[in-house]
């Protein structure tokens, strides 16, 4: 007996279980494994077979999704079931040579008979996907049998239900083999089944079934639909609202009070289905299928004046269906609409209902529309202990009264992308199940937690959870300073300090403000900090901000540098934020937006901030101000968790004139005048960017001292590399460091002529004596300094 397409398909899948498992032969538990995929088979590799063998299409889906509904109706996860026997048979320890070829078991081979001989008992005329499962779930005292009845499933009942299903399909019918004359357009598999039930999911009766989470609040927008379904006309109300804001949950709220007889005198007897655009559209291939089937559909809702349809994201009937020379679902279903012939619900968002529906008055008219807001800080704890229940039996969990307002509140802090409550119910989930995956390793007989093994979810779960979603540390997110945070912000001078040398009344005034900052004390509205360092080039400026993304933000990851001189243009400002939309590029992120949307928790460096254009300086007015900012396509990012650090050598200027720079230079002259920094700050920046900055912290020139610890840094940065990678130690006495610091003395270079007088004098000769073989056989590179120069000599 020939086997069927989709049955070749499932002996290659079969044999690659075998050889990811190092089987020494393909085995019937490596067929069930392959008949679980289903519909993940490769369906280039199908359409190949169609083509070749002229099979029918839809038949051989069929036969793909057979194995897979069967399970499903059992309660029974494929993928699940395949995990399963995989953790059941192990891993085994034959390798098989390249290109060998891999052979059947003694049970494989009787178990392909046996399903041959299935399907010719059930009228078939070749071999089957459903025959071979049924051959399998035959075996007695099999690991199948065996994985089965460890859930708790009724192998018999399956294999009863697969026979059944192969009978209807017997009778000389050949699945997955040469195409049955072509039904007529439109016309479904089963015509005697009803195409709400094919195509649409009862509310009503998932309510009876408890199927249905627990919808709290919601009043308003309840009787506001109730009163619309009660109307004569126009009863066909629409839920407008932002994702997550509980649209689909007030409609299951519906069918819940029409199960529990409430409202009996607008909603008694009434039932809910909910269809779906996609399900409906899935399939038609030719003109007028899509028509056909949906015109059943209505004709269906016509005859039954209990049925109310509900349409999530009703403005996919825009166009739905519409093909050359047909209509698309919102143009077949206004006449029904408008007469009265029909009820429906429809939800979509605000953003899809004024760029599709509002635009379509005919049909909008046609709705009355039912706004849905967010709902407040209040009505979200309340939503989420109603349905506290539901998450403790699930995960086997117990869900404090504080993790539910740290859900709230944190997801209102830290989640500006998304809406109440669905923000705050993936928090609370997403923790429950954090918590509870610890406990399946101490496993009960039934294969859940063992007694004792269930654990609490408290607000440092929710702390937890939200810092590896967004990416931002636990301290920060519970917004205090934790033991580890306190030790870290406390060492954070100490730690500048060796970082960037001469600069500790600028670090000092830093690091105040950081502790402020990272306190979370107070009302905070904007980022949680932002600097204008200002001081000559070289002394530190962006040094200190590197430095700041390593101590605080964790590395360097974390800095967002944005070289200012780049965005001279007024047209630039599209650069940070994106292209506006009919503009070239309008598909790519900003520079600045893209990189906080990813990287909330970070240190952004605006570096020679003065040569920007006005314009672009504008733009940071609202981020210096409220924490957000609104990219190119309308989409507001969060800022507050970023601290802005803006470099610039404003002053500089002043400075080399001999007056000094310092912060307090005129009270310690004992002069009551205008500081002549503050008149050039000016001058660059407007008085509204001005106030917004939290502290300019400034820089002063590099000291003799500070140059030579400087030195020795750079030194011992270069002895270091020769010692671990030549072997050669590098001997500088301090003569030869203060020659060095003499020669690269610049006020107006500062540390980087001093770097690059000790590559032109020390690296440089360094590097040529390795590369000529000098230091072969030497050990110790001594540095002389001779008429102002530095000679090196190897010993």
């Amino acid at each position: 007996m020939n086997r069927t397409a989709v049955l070749d398909l499932v002996w290659r899948v079969a044999l690659q279980e075998a050889l990811a498992a190092r089987s020494q032969f393909i085995e019937p538990e490596h067929f069930l494994e392959a008949l679980t995929k289903g519909k993940d088979f490769c369906r280039e590799d199908l359409l190949k077979e169609v083509k070749a063998r002229g099979m029918d299409a839809d038949a051989l889906a069929s036969e793909l999704r057979f194995v897979p509904e069967i399970l499903g109706g059992a309660g029974i996860n494929p993928t699940q079931l395949r995990r399963g026997m995989r953790a059941l048979l192990g891993t085994g320890t034959y390798d098989h040579a390249p290109g060998a070829v891999m052979h059947r078991s003694e049970r494989a081979r009787t178990m392909s008979a046996s399903a041959e001989q299935v399907a010719a008992d059930m009228g078939l005329d070749h071999a089957h996907a459903g025959a071979l499962f049924v051959a399998i779930l035959s075996e007695k005292d099999s690991k199948t049998a065996q994985l089965l009845a460890g859930g708790g499933h009724d192998g018999e009942k399956i294999k009863a239900t697969a026979i059944a299903r192969l009978k209807q399909m017997g009778g000389g019918a050949e699945p997955g083999r040469v195409a049955a004359p072509a039904q007529p357009a439109g016309a479904d598999a089963s015509p005697s089944r009803s195409i709400l039930e094919q195509f649409g999911r009862d509310l009503t009766q998932a309510a009876r079934d408890g199927l249905l989470s627990p919808v709290i609040g919601r009043r308003k927008e309840i009787l506001q639909i109730i009163q619309t379904l009660a109307r004569s006309t126009k009863s066909n109300p629409v839920l407008v609202g932002e994702p997550g804001v509980g649209k689909t949950a007030i409609v299951e709220a519906i069918a819940q009070r029409i199960v529990a007889g409430k409202d009996a005198h607008v909603l008694g007897g009434k039932r809910i289905v909910e269809i779906s655009m996609g399900a409906l559209v899935a399939g038609t291939k030719y003109r007028g299928e899509f028509e056909e089937r949906l015109k059943r559909l209505l004709a269906e809702a016509k005859s039954d004046a209990q049925l109310i349809l509900f349409v999530d994201e009703i403005h996919t009937m825009i166009g739905a269906g519409d093909r050359k020379g047909g209509l698309d679902a919102a143009n077949l279903m206004k006449p029904a609409l408008a007469r009265g012939e029909i009820k429906c619900i429809g939800a979509t968002t605000i953003e899809e209902y004024r760029k599709h529906i509002e635009k379509d008055a005919a049909l909008e008219r046609r709705f009355d529309k039912v706004l849905v807001p967010e709902p407040t800080r209040d009505e979200s704890v309340e939503i989420l202990r109603g349905l506290r229940p539901r998450f403790e039996k699930h995960h086997g969990v117990r869900i404090t009264d504080e993790a539910i307002d740290a859900s709230v509140d944190l997801s209102i802090r830290f989640d500006n992308d998304h809406r109440l409550p669905d923000k705050a119910i993936d928090l609370l989930d997403l923790a429950s199940a954090q918590i509870c995956v610890p406990g399946l390793s101490i496993q009960g007989a039934n294969g859940r937690p063992a007694q004792g093994a269930s654990a609490e979810v408290t607000p440092s779960a929710i702390v937890s959870v939200l810092s590896e979603k967004i990416g931002i540390p636990e301290g920060v997110i519970a917004g205090e300073i934790k033991s580890g945070g306190q030790a870290k912000v406390a060492g954070l001078k100490e730690r500048l300090l060796k970082r960037v040398i001469g600069q500790e009344a600028a670090i000092d005034r830093l690091t105040k403000r950081v502790l402020l900052a990272q306190a979370g004390l107070g009302e905070r509205r904007g980022p949680l900090a932002v600097f204008l360092f200002l001081g000559p080039s070289g002394v530190g400026k962006t040094e200190l901000a590197r430095a700041i993304a390593d101590e605080l933000f964790g590395s360097q990851r974390n800095l967002i540098r944005l070289d200012m001189s780049e965005f001279m243009e007024q047209h630039s400002v599209s650069r940070l934020i994106g292209s506006p939309p009919g503009y070239i590029g309008h598909e790519e992120e900003g520079q600045l937006t893209g990189k906080l949307r990813s990287t909330p928790y970070a240190i952004v460096l605006l570096d020679e901030v003065e040569k920007a254009h006005p314009r672009v300086l504008d733009l940071f007015l609202q981020v210096f101000d409220e924490g957000r900012i609104t990219d190119g396509k309308g989409r507001t990012v969060d800022a507050k968790n970023a601290m802005f650090v803006m470099t610039s050598n404003i002053g500089s200027a002043i400075q080399k004139r001999g007056t000094p720079l310092g912060f307090n230079a005129a009270i310690s002259e004992g002069r009551d005048t205008p500081d002549p920094v503050d008149s050039e700050i000016k001058k660059h920046f407007r008085v509204e960017m001005i106030n917004r900055i939290d502290d300019i912290v400034r820089f002063d020139s590099l000291s003799d001292a500070a140059l030579v610890d400087i030195a020795r840094g750079f030194l011992g940065v270069l002895a270091g590399s020769l010692e671990s990678r030549h072997g050669l130690r590098l001997e500088v006495p301090d003569n030869v460091v203060a020659n060095l610091c003499d020669e690269a003395h610049s006020v107006e270079f500062g540390a980087r002529n001093l770097r690059r007088v000790i590559q032109e004098q020390v690296e440089i000769p360094v590097t040529q004596m390795i590369a000529d073989g000098t230091t072969s056989g030497k050990t110790v590179l001594r540095c002389l300094a001779e008429s102002g120069r530095v000679r090196i000599i190897a010993e």
